[in-house]
């Protein structure tokens, strides 16, 4: 069974019904961080204490990395660099760089997040977990991250080698986690100290007992994570840290190095080398452990095992059934191959015996999904491959049906199995014939447009997508491009294969619709598809887009059916979604 790879600052867990509170009193709220300042911090996570299917099961990360802040009466700048390695099942180890901001005085992200647990949620609702106000008095609500906490108390304790006055901040709460432990109802404790004269981060520990089920067997375990900061220029003695890391080699940051170096250049090179064969060895053996046990992210569907597998080729994606994709059936093995020149991961559902039950993919830089699988069950665990919040879907996923079997008979009402972030209209076109349009508007998109069309992408959705946009156009997707006065001011895309074909990615500059533009592009696209062959063409339209609807109705579209875009989150993040 795979486990899921946690972020190394995870923090993690929504509490059930949690409730979003002002920071702290509004004296303590007038406090300004100390700037500049730094601290590195290590980080250590299990899993273990198993009960039932879990008994001797155990897995494990550790982490490292630096965050640089400064600040302003109005904001927070961090500067944060980390790297982490798990053991255990095999999951991707890696290294990250994020530069954030945070407003002042109510410590809201105003971005995105230093921790990409939180990449789905809305960054102006967490606060920071890395300064509170040192005013903050004891019995006051804190919020740290999503959750709400309660200062208990002042404290001495003692933290990369010093003593420190520490404000001990604690909140509780129970849960419920479906993911690939299994489905469990979950009781946690989450507890914070604070540098009581500087307000920084100084320790964080969190204990998250689970009781539920595994594989439709009893189960349990205790998760606790522990964040500690191992230097930092708010306490005594600071001085300049060294660089860290953990998941490389170790040699020159461990105990004695600067003893062994000293006794000559080739001694040291030996040992870095030693070092580099026994990661190397250990990566390859990981790697392989990882290749079989990729194939044991399972699930059981109408009493039979799914497996998930990460697809290496166009080749090994399905076309999938009917039920599975009613209107995209004919164009998903196209998408798995511009997902795959994107570099972005593939995942396909079968069943022992081999036969297909669902496909995944997804856009790393838009962190959404599509998802092809009519099961619950089998969208689920495609969900968990991808690492998505909200998927694209034509199947409407109401429950999960090994959670609402864990949850049993007590449960009045199953919980949904995902909130519907949008709804989207499916169209098509019988028959399309070849129409005029604006040639001197609408042109055929080169590679040398690419730059101007990923700076509009930006513009309209927050991501720019250069490399899906040339993996699209390198698998043989028709691009139009509008220009006004020289300057690109649209595009759109279209897919055909054989006699069918799809329009989409239809984008004009705000600055420039109510123009016609829009409807330009799709006379050119429409008719490129009628010179092609194609004899029915498919395009997808968010149900408030009313404007694009209005674009493709007078060409002749009719509806055929709706498809959603889902989402695991509790709260609706809002942001423009590109569907590609």
């Amino acid at each position: 069974m795979t486990r899921r790879c946690m972020f190394p600052l995870s923090f993690v867990l929504v509490a059930a019904g949690t409730v979003w509170l002002s920071p702290v009193l509004s004296a303590a709220q007038e406090a300004i961080p100390p700037s500049p300042v730094w601290f590195t911090y290590d980080v250590s996570r299990t899993v273990g204490s198993g009960t039932g299917g879990y008994v001797g099961y155990t897995d494990s990360l550790t982490a490292a990395g630096r965050y640089d802040i400064t600040s302003t009466p109005t904001d927070i700048t961090i500067v944060a660099t980390y790297d982490w390695i798990y053991r255990g099942e095999r999951c991707e180890d890696g290294q990250e760089r994020r530069n954030v901001g945070v407003g002042l005085p109510g410590r809201l992200y105003n971005g995105r997040t230093d921790l990409d647990d939180y990449d789905s949620a809305v960054a102006a609702s967490l606060a920071t977990w890395v300064w509170i106000p040192p005013g903050s008095l004891v019995g006051s609500p804190v919020q740290v991250l999503e959750r709400a906490f309660t200062v208990e108390g002042l404290e001495t304790i003692a933290v990369a080698g010093s003593q420190a006055s520490a404000l001990r901040l604690r909140a509780t709460g129970s849960g419920f986690r479906n993911d690939d432990y299994g489905q469990f109802q979950t009781n946690y404790t989450d507890t914070y100290w604070f540098d009581a004269t500087t307000g920084y981060f100084l320790r964080s520990e969190y204990v998250e007992n689970n009781n539920g089920t595994s594989g439709g067997s009893p189960a349990g375990f205790v998760w606790t994570e522990r964040v500690e900061v191992s230097g930092a220029s708010y306490l005594p003695g600071a001085a300049t840290p060294v660089s860290r890391s953990v998941g490389r080699c170790r040699a020159a940051s461990s105990p004695g190095w600067e003893t062994r170096r000293s006794r000559g250049r080739d001694a040291g090179t030996v040992l870095c080398l030693s070092v580099a064969i026994l990661v190397t060895v250990f990566v390859i053996v990981m790697l392989m452990a990882w290749g079989h046990r990729r194939s044991r992210r399972r699930t059981l569907v109408d009493g039979r095992v799914v497996e998930v597998r990460q697809a290496d080729r166009p080749d090994d994606v399905p076309e999938p059934a009917q039920g599975d994709s009613p209107f995209f059936a004919p164009f998903v093995r196209y998408f798995a191959q511009c997902a795959m020149r994107a570099g972005d991961p593939v995942f396909v559902a079968r069943l022992g015996d081999g036969t297909p039950v669902g496909v995944g993919l997804t856009d790393r830089e838009a962190m959404i999904g599509s998802i092809f699988a009519k099961d619950g069950d089998v969208c689920e665990q495609l969900r968990r491959a991808l690492d998505v919040s909200e998927f694209f879907t034509e199947a409407r996923h109401e429950t999960i049906p090994t959670v609402v079997a864990a949850a049993g008979a007590a449960v009045q009402q199953p919980p949904k199995a995902y909130n519907v972030f949008e709804t989207y209209e499916v169209l098509e076109l019988s028959s399309p014939q070849q129409v005029s349009y604006d040639s001197s508007l609408v042109t055929r998109m080169t590679e040398a447009d690419l730059p101007e069309v990923a700076a509009l992408s930006a513009t309209v959705y927050g991501v720019r997508g250069e490399r899906w946009l040339a993996a699209a156009l390198a698998a043989g997707d028709m691009g139009f491009s509008a220009r006004v006065d020289g300057k690109l001011v649209g595009y759109a895309l279209a897919t055909v294969l054989g006699d069918r074909a799809r329009f989409h990615t239809n984008t004009v500059d705000p600055a420039f619709r109510g123009r016609g533009i829009g409807k330009e592009l799709a006379r050119a696209r429409l008719c490129a598809c009628a010179a092609l062959g194609a004899t029915r063409v498919v395009t997808e339209v968010a149900t408030w887009n009313v404007a694009s609807l209005e674009v493709v109705r007078p060409l002749g579209f009719v509806p055929i059916g709706q498809m959603w875009v889902e989402s695991a989150a509790s709260t609706r993040v809002e942001r423009t979604l590109v569907r590609r």
